[in-house]
């Protein structure tokens, strides 16, 4: 892919500034897709089908938590947990601008998806637009930028370690706290990302009201999708080296370079096409950020790194939490 000619200033310039506040236009720019991402572009027969797959996801999750039954309200939870985890890669591809073909739509939907991943909307696309700028600099990607310090010690790292190996998913929890539910992270201001929070989280208390006696089994929905979500967020530059720019005046890297410092996971390709958009796909979507995602496994992406989602979860399981999230393989010797 053709290098931008306003990728020309790092961080801290006029044009690095106005880079950013230009959010994913430069992503979505035609003049710099490449051929595949010209011809496999997005249409409205295939956002549609997705997203009723979703909404009959959620119906019959609520219908089986709302019923009397331990076995429904269990199998109610299990669909849940997916119909979330569809809904956040829904939300990614409005994000992106590749659910549907009209920028308009993908961002009403969006909204919606954000409100059903309980993400505020705005500001994951102002968070993820630097993500894709700035992915392999570990210090000014917004969602590496925290573990890019030193590993922290004592305490903390004996914490770090401890939810780690009990598996509770509390390091996905504190990604999305400090990313997606941080006003400071939006571009437009606090106040704006503040109006973004409230419009997500006021319609999940009038759910509340309606299902509280369910209140329990609303809550181990969203705990397991936790667990779903961290799983594959982890899984997709963690303990991959990369660059640090510490204060230095540096340039973006381009798209296809950011395919080196990326991890893909394998699933079966029914359950990652449905529930998935091949957002498991992670190298090819740095690759083609411009494709959506449900054409992704039609592209013959540069990646190298794939690995079976079982023995990702399992080998990253057997390192302990704060060597896996603040050091890398070229310092460990270990390779996931």
């Amino acid at each position: 892919m053709e290098k931008c000619p306003i990728l020309s200033a790092g961080p801290g310039t006029a044009n690095s500034k106005q880079l950013e506040a230009l959010g994913f236009s430069l992503i979505v720019c035609k003049k710099y897709f490449s051929h595949q991402e010209k011809l496999l572009r997005p249409n409205w027969q295939a956002a549609t089908f997705h997203i009723a797959f979703a909404l009959a996801l959620s119906a019959a999750s609520l219908y089986g938590i709302a019923s009397q039954s331990v076995l429904g309200q269990a199998l109610g939870v299990f669909l849940g947990a997916f119909a979330q985890l569809l809904w956040f890669v829904l939300l990614h591809e409005c994000g992106h601008r590749t659910l549907f073909p009209k920028q308009a739509a993908n961002d009403l939907f969006g909204h919606f998806a954000g409100f059903a991943a309980i993400i505020p909307y705005s500001l994951w696309k102002d968070v993820h637009a630097r993500h894709h700028l700035w992915a392999g600099w570990k210090d000014l990607d917004p969602t590496t930028r925290t573990v890019a310090q030193a590993a922290p010690s004592g305490c903390k790292k004996s914490l770090i370690n401890g939810f780690w190996y009990l598996r509770i998913p509390v390091f996905g929890l504190v990604y999305r706290l400090s990313n997606f539910w941080n006003p400071g992270m939006c571009r437009r201001g606090k106040r704006q990302g503040l109006i973004s929070i409230a419009l997500t989280i006021l319609p999940w208390i009038v759910i509340f009201e309606l299902f509280w006696p369910q209140r329990m089994a609303l809550l181990l929905t969203h705990g397991l999708f936790l667990v779903l979500f961290e799983t594959i967020m982890l899984s997709q530059h963690t303990h991959i080296p990369q660059s640090r720019a510490c204060g230095r005046k540096v340039l973006p890297y381009r798209s296809t370079e950011q395919v080196k410092v990326t991890r893909s996971l394998n699933f079966p390709q029914p359950f990652a096409l449905w529930f998935l958009l091949n957002f498991n796909e992670h190298e090819k979507h740095h690759e083609f950020p411009n494709i959506p995602g449900y054409y992704l496994h039609r592209v013959a992406g540069s990646g190298t790194r794939r690995v079976h989602w079982f023995r990702w979860w399992r080998d990253s399981h057997a390192v302990p939490g704060a060597t896996l999230l603040f050091d890398d393989e070229s310092r460990t010797g270990i390779y996931i």
